[in-house]
């Protein structure tokens, strides 16, 4: 399977009072480069947290954004235990003063009111099961684009090297006249220097040089290693996995080959393909730089 560097998943856990939310933005990269948003009462959470994504995620930049808030349903986001203690001991303040203890819900509601409570504090330790929950949730989620975005590179991809090999097929093919249209040339070229100056030439003179020529713009060896090339991209993209790195690689030689085949041939057909297929190489090269 090939996966593309870029995706987007989101997570989320119910820790209780509080409700863990976390998103996952990823997008291509050298290596894998994690960075985290958090609240500053769960920093102590992000080692766990790089650990757990670079597991997974392999390369890229990768954001996580952490949010905690409280239930929604929850009226008093206050420890029940801190109310009945705060109640309990205004009772025994208001008998030491000889005061009636006598109150009802509005008086609670007005004492919290005031500020006179402390919300529930984050804790990195109580919900550090939670966040990792939520961040798997946002991991799989991300992964799950990736995928997709994956598939539809490896389509593209896959196009471009069958135009590929189909190009270098046809330069395989017009190789030959490249040494043909020289010899006429050259025959040409004899012969009309006979008829204006008489003038006669060294028949193995005039093979040696048609032979250097050829051997100066033969292509043997660069179609074969263009083609093996080819065949080693192809299965590579169809092993999957972690592949980005090799993929650009070999079409860093594929694109050296074709160089040195543009240089060796001056005929206008084989360069007018070789055109072809570094427009192709450079389209690929710009989406395998997104592969993980």
């Amino acid at each position: 399977m090939i996966y593309s560097m870029t995706g987007y998943g989101a997570g989320s856990h119910d820790a209780g009072k509080f409700i863990v939310e976390t998103e996952v933005k990823s997008v291509n990269a050298r290596s894998c480069d994690v960075r985290c948003n958090f609240p500053r009462e769960l920093l102590a959470l992000e080692n766990d947290v790089r650990d757990l994504v670079k597991k997974q995620l392999i390369r890229g930049q990768i954001s996580v954004f952490l949010k905690c808030s409280t239930e929604v349903d929850s009226l008093i986001p206050f420890d029940n235990l801190q109310i009945k203690k705060a109640v309990s001991n205004l009772k025994s303040l208001a008998k030491s003063a000889g005061l009636s203890t006598d109150g009802n819900l509005d008086t609670l509601l007005k004492f919290i009111s005031n500020g006179n409570l402390v919300h529930e504090k984050l804790s990195a330790g109580k919900l550090r099961k939670s966040v990792l929950m939520a961040v798997k949730q946002a991991i799989r989620s991300n992964l799950t684009s990736r995928e997709k975005e994956g598939k539809q590179l490896a389509a593209d991809i896959k196009k471009r090297a069958k135009k590929i090999a189909y190009n270098i097929n046809k330069i395989n093919k017009l190789a030959p006249r490249v040494v043909k249209a020289y010899s006429k040339r050259i025959y040409n070229r004899i012969e009309l220097l006979k008829k204006q100056n008489g003038v006669e030439f060294d028949p193995v003179k005039v093979i040696t040089e048609i032979g250097v020529f050829s051997e100066r713009v033969d292509i043997t060896e660069e179609i074969i290693r263009m083609n093996a090339h080819l065949t080693a991209f192809n299965s590579t993209l169809k092993a999957g996995g972690v592949v980005g790195k090799r993929l650009d690689f070999i079409l860093q030689e594929m694109f050296r080959e074709t160089t040195t085949i543009g240089n060796k041939c001056a005929n206008a057909d084989i360069s007018a393909r070789v055109v072809d297929i570094k427009e192709e190489l450079e389209k690929m090269r710009e989406q395998v730089q997104n592969i993980v």
